[in-house]
């Protein structure tokens, strides 16, 4: 959009160049302030910067999409109408979506069967983006929605973590498949792992390929599916960075991360999960969608924080993680991620990033603790504290 920007200032005459020159300068003025804001969490003023942008530029590409919004016959609106009036228009017409554009339901009949060969699950909707082939037992209007926060999520990790690991950008391309049916998830998962009807998620390294569901008797809890496909796809983030970064995968490439202890391997997905805004990820927000994996999970940290020990947890390895603990375990380590990044006003954030910076050979507790410069014990009284008197309540607003 800057470069149109630009084309447009040089073709102007001279009178009109230097007020469009100043425009251009204002526009990326107000960018960087909603990157301020964002950075800060404080949403209303991101918002306010975006529309600044919009009034110097109504049909600035980047104001729009980062404020959810999507052009639909030449003008801006919120991203699930656009989609909605253009599934509308599209179904008149008799076409529908399937992969990445509107095709006539004979054809999109062809290549469903072509698929269903392959892929065996009888999926109904296709959707690809960029970095993603996703499969999806719900409507297409969801499943695009999904596709839309899961490359922002890509965006997200990118820019996050950009300043701690060396990412560039990848062009590997990660299978999704989204189940309505738990039962048939459990069935496909179930060869590879022992599965209850807690697990909603999986990521198969082996194939790069995410599988999403969410719990039997909840198929059409969407904001929980988010969650999951979020959380997942951090795995697959976290292999695939692993891969571009051969020196941190083990000699049998059975590494998912760059040999993050298990506590950092749950914690960090969540942290994202937990950040969806709109079909942005804004990691330190704790989302305002109600989400049931997220009340669950506050619940249970509020019951728990008072006799967990958080030193306890980071030295398990995954068997331990998940069989002493489990569910509460992803719930403190979150939170725990969540306080070293921005709890204490950003206090222990550039220690903990330091932490993460060697973690492909520094991984124990007693690194983090040199890291952070501040004894496991103290951090962990300072943890109790602000998870009761900041995390919680700001949840339960």
């Amino acid at each position: 959009m800057l470069k149109s920007t630009l084309l447009t200032i040089l073709s102007l005459s001279p009178l009109n160049w230097q007020e469009t020159a100043e425009n251009y300068a204002n526009i990326k003025e107000w960018l960087k302030l909603a990157d301020k804001y964002e950075a800060q969490l404080n949403l209303t003023k991101r918002e306010e910067a975006f529309r600044k942008v919009i009034e110097i530029d109504p049909d600035n590409e980047e104001a729009h999409l980062r404020l959810d919004e999507k052009k639909y016959q030449a003008k801006w609106m919120p991203a699930d109408e656009a989609e909605a009036l253009e599934e509308k228009e599209n179904n008149e017409k008799g076409l529908v979506y399937y992969g990445s554009k509107w095709i006539t339901s004979e054809k999109a009949d062809e290549l469903r069967e072509a698929d269903r060969k392959k892929v065996k699950w009888g999926f109904t909707t296709k959707v690809d983006t960029e970095h993603l082939r996703i499969f999806s037992s719900y409507p297409v209007n969801f499943t695009r929605k999904i596709s839309a926060i899961l490359e922002n999520e890509i965006s997200a990790y990118r820019k996050f973590y950009g300043k701690t690991w060396n990412l560039n950008k990848t062009t590997t391309v990660l299978r999704v498949f989204i189940f309505k049916d738990w039962k048939l998830f459990s069935e496909q998962i179930s060869r590879w792992l022992q599965i209850h009807e807690g697990v909603t998620g999986y990521y198969r390294w082996t194939n790069l390929t995410l599988y999403v569901s969410t719990s039997a008797g909840n198929e059409n809890d969407e904001p929980s599916i988010i969650h999951t496909a979020v959380h997942e796809l951090f795995h697959g983030l976290d292999h695939v960075l692993a891969l571009a970064n051969s020196r941190y995968v083990l000699s049998q490439l059975s590494s998912l991360e760059f040999k993050f202890p298990t506590w950092l391997t749950e914690s960090r997905p969540n942290h994202f999960a937990h950040s969806i805004f709109g079909r942005q990820i804004i990691p330190g927000l704790i989302s305002a969608t109600p989400n049931r994996l997220l009340t669950d999970g506050l619940l249970t940290l509020q019951t728990a924080i008072e006799s967990v020990q958080i030193t306890e947890i980071l030295p398990m390895d995954e068997m331990t993680f998940q069989n002493k603990g489990g569910y509460v375990n992803y719930c403190v380590t979150w939170a725990f991620v969540y306080f070293l990044f921005h709890g204490e006003n950003g206090r222990y954030s550039k220690g903990f990033n330091k932490f993460l910076s060697n973690v492909h050979s520094k991984n124990k507790p007693k690194h983090l603790e040199e890291a952070l410069g501040v004894k496991l014990a103290e951090v962990e009284n300072e943890f109790r504290i602000y998870v009761k008197k900041e995390l919680v309540p700001k949840v339960k607003k």
